[in-house]
This record gives C-alpha cells, sequence and structure tokens, in this order.
C-alpha cells in the first residue's frame, strides 16, 4: 500500500486528525456561537478588528457558524465511517470536507477583508490556519482517489 491510499496509514491519521479537530471544533463553534448571539465579543477563534464587529458581520458569523458546526458533526458522521469501512464514508466525507474548505475560506477572507488580523490577533489566526494544514491536505486525497478511481463503489 501507498502512503496515499485510502486506507492507508497517512489517510488513517488525517482522518483522524480530522475527527479530532472537528470534535473540538464542535465546543468552539458552539461557545463562539453563544458569545456572538448574546452580545458579547468573540475572541478565539476569530477576534474582531480594533472598532469591533459590525452588527451585520455578526449576523452573518452566526449563519456561517451554524454551517460549520453542521460540517463539524458530518466531519464525525464521516470519521466513523471511515474506521468502520462503511459504503458511504467517502461521499459522507467529501461533503464534510467541502463544507470544511469553504468555511476555511471564508474565515481566511473575512479577517482579512474587516481588518481583524491586526496586531495579536494575527497569532489567534494563524494558528487556526496552520492546524487546518492536514484537514487541506486530506481534501486533496480525497479528490484524487475520487479523481482516479481509488473508491470502490458501493450500491447502497
Amino acid at each position: 500500500m501507498k502512503a496515499t491510499d485510502p486506507d492507508g496509514r497517512v489517510a488513517n491519521l488525517l482522518v483522524g486528525y480530522y475527527a479530532l479537530y472537528q470534535f473540538v471544533h464542535i465546543f468552539v463553534n458552539v461557545r463562539g456561537l453563544y458569545i456572538l448571539m448574546s452580545g458579547g465579543v468573540l475572541d478565539f477563534p476569530a477576534p474582531p478588528p480594533p472598532e469591533g464587529w459590525s452588527p451585520d458581520v455578526v449576523n452573518i458569523g452566526v449563519a456561517i457558524g451554524f454551517a460549520d458546526l453542521t460540517g463539524a458533526v458530518i466531519a464525525l458522521v464521516f470519521a466513523y465511517g471511515y474506521f468502520n469501512g462503511a459504503a458511504w464514508r467517502i461521499w459522507v466525507g467529501t461533503v464534510a470536507l467541502t463544507i470544511s474548505l469553504y468555511a476555511h475560506a471564508i474565515y481566511a477572507y473575512w479577517p482579512l477583508a474587516s481588518g481583524a488580523l491586526a496586531g495579536s490577533n494575527a497569532l489567534a489566526y494563524l494558528f487556526v490556519h496552520v492546524a487546518s494544514l492536514p484537514i487541506l491536505w486530506l481534501a486533496v486525497l480525497v479528490a484524487r482517489w475520487a479523481l482516479r478511481g481509488r473508491i470502490i463503489e458501493v450500491s447502497l
């Protein structure tokens, strides 16, 4: 088996990391949504610009937070199916990873467009981006497997 096989060691490590990341992410999202919805100031993982988040940005942040939370739960379903050899594991993983990629893109754009990357805020954003790199690698591998027909198709 090559390191890039769907059931290889690298894939197992990346899916395990993805599951752990998303498990923690669920708690981070619930906390962040609570803070945003209660009118508090969100610190980690998305500290605001010096002038604070505008109400419109907070509303968008809440919507994104719920979508991201849903994606994190789907990611855990994917990891469960992956490690149990479920026939549906890759298509659920594709959905979860697509949500993760969109959330990551928004998370990268949001602080840039708002000016939130100022000062010490940059460290919080950088931490999340670095922690997301294995997930990006997993997304590339899953896309590669699908494009090369490495995924066994099983009728449900």
